[in-house]
């Protein structure tokens, strides 16, 4: 298992139309620790950790954007960001595939935009904070789709076993289907 450490860049950019593909061993993962760092069309395969708290793509520093990522097949995660994190941005990412989608970990000051969950085993998006236009689709697996999340506005949910929101709170025109 490898860990890839972005510590000292600014900018990761998958130039390929469809994203840039990495294929990731167990217990392998992304892991940007560098303040206002942006990650542009990266797609990972595989990978997430249970030794470490980690997703796939892992934030542990302010002002992070990622854009037009993807998260497929993680054993644990897609996207985490710690609870050090503040202002991490998620716009049009998705994960296939996951134990969980998107886990937030409470910060206030992040936001997703245009994110979708996709036939994750447990939770499409946990914790997470100020959502816009997110989407699960549970394929008839996922037990939640927004679980403890707050500040949730357009967004949808379809195919979930248990709940669509739970324990979610300032909830703005969103459907369950």
């Amino acid at each position: 298992s490898e860990v890839i450490n972005v510590d000292h860049v600014r900018l990761i950019s998958g130039e390929d139309m469809y994203g840039t593909g990495i294929s990731l061993a167990a217990n392998a993962y992304l892991s940007i620790e560098v303040k206002h760092c942006h990650v542009e069309r990266i797609h990972l395969s595989g990978g997430g950790s249970d030794s470490a708290p980690a997703g796939s793509f892992f934030v542990d520093a302010d002002y992070v954007t990622l854009r037009e990522c993807r998260s497929d097949s993680s054993a644990t995660r897609g996207f985490e960001y710690s609870t050090d994190s503040g202002y991490v941005s998620l716009i049009d990412c998705i994960v296939d595939g996951a134990e969980t989608g998107f886990l937030g970990h409470d910060s206030n000051s992040s936001r997703l935009v245009n994110c979708a969950a996709r036939n994750c085993s447990t939770s499409g998006f946990v914790r997470c904070r100020n959502l816009s236009n997110c989407w699960v689709d549970g394929y008839s697996s996922t037990d939640y789709g927004f679980y403890a999340c707050h500040r949730i506005s357009s967004s949808m949910v379809f195919g979930c076993t248990h709940t669509g929101f739970y324990d979610c709170y300032r909830i703005s025109a969103c459907e369950v289907n």
